[in-house]
């Protein structure tokens, strides 16, 4: 039996247009698989360039590998709703939280941990925006949409979590921080 070389393989040009036969359920997959490869490569990527930011022994590595992992491909699988209480959307919520948490569990491995921050503001539009700073580059910034606070009217951060925080601009008397988690944060008005 003859194998042909694929670059040889042609098709022809009334076969292009016919149904592939695959099922939307397959396309669907394929695509997903295809998102999934490029995400895994994205994610490789980032893991190169940050980790020789963390302890070289192996249980810091593969723990610092595994909670950027986890960051990364967030699954919503934990309960946050305790958490920023005053947002808009639950979902960006989750995200907001999930990012914050495992941020502070990477500096736990960091060679050194003073070089990584998060970092808090308030943008207009009652927009609570956090940036992950590793020295002077930002990595990544999220976005919280905020609503005022039924009881004070001021806009509702209570029950935030700004553990290991850098806060900056915020006017305490502006806001309502109420059952607020401020362990380790630091705040520049």
């Amino acid at each position: 039996m003859k194998v042909r070389n694929p670059e040889q393989i042609s098709i022809p040009a009334s076969n292009t247009t016919k149904d592939p036969g695959l099922t939307h359920s397959q396309i669907i997959r394929m695509v997903n698989l295809v998102k999934k490869t490029e995400n895994m490569n994205i994610f490789e990527e980032l893991w190169e360039t940050l980790r020789n930011l963390f302890r070289s022994d192996k249980h810091s590595q593969t723990a610092a590998r595994q909670i950027l992992k986890d960051a990364f491909y967030f699954q919503n699988c934990d309960d946050y709703s305790k958490y920023f209480t005053g947002a808009v959307d639950g979902d960006a919520r989750d995200k907001f939280t999930h990012w914050l948490i495992n941020f502070n569990k990477l500096k736990e491995h960091a060679i050194d941990p003073e070089n990584m921050a998060a970092k808090a503001s308030l943008s207009s539009g009652d927009t609570l925006r956090v940036s992950f700073f590793i020295g002077d580059e930002a990595i990544l910034t999220l976005d919280l949409q905020l609503k005022e606070s039924t009881s004070t009217g001021c806009i509702d951060l209570s029950h935030a979590y700004f553990n290991g925080v850098v806060i900056c601009g915020i006017d305490r008397l502006e806001v309502d921080l109420s059952n607020a988690e401020t362990n380790n944060s630091r705040w520049y008005d």
